[in-house]
């Protein structure tokens, strides 16, 4: 998972918004991303340069067209995790690839999948550290 959404990112499991657009630089305090960009619809200088990269990873056997499905299938892990998600300011991609020759339906893979995209999400953002002047949760505060 490499994580640099444009958006929010919530902890599937309590719901709780744990990173995002702050009030200011300086501040820890979650500002809100969606609420922003209802609030300032207009608003200017948005930067391109925000994406959201998962690889998952399976031991079932999978032919190009399954993989692909449970690629598209992983991710709503995406939607799950970020608000808002796949905006003009993301870049967000999710490949899946089979190493191996076990069984199982693509379906179930997928939402095993997605299930997994959404955790790691938040994984990666809890083990941020601060960089470029933005402030990770892994670093001391």
């Amino acid at each position: 998972m490499a994580v640099n959404a444009f958006g929010d990112v919530r902890d599937v499991e309590t719901g709780q918004l744990i990173a995002g657009a702050r009030v200011s630089p300086e501040s820890r305090e979650l500002a809100g991303t969606l609420r922003l960009m209802r609030e300032r619809p207009a608003a200017g200088g948005l930067r391109r340069e925000n994406t959201t990269l998962a690889v998952v990873a399976t031991n079932a056997r999978l032919n190009k067209v399954q993989a692909t499905r449970v690629a598209f299938l992983a991710h709503h892990g995406f939607v799950r995790a970020i608000e808002p998600v796949h905006t003009s300011m993301d870049g967000d991609l999710c490949i899946a690839l089979s190493t191996g020759k076990e069984e199982a339906p693509v379906d179930v893979l997928g939402m095993a999948a997605a299930e997994a995209v959404a955790r790691a999400i938040a994984r990666a953002v809890r083990l941020a550290k601060t960089m470029g002047g933005v402030p990770g949760l892994a670093s001391p505060r």
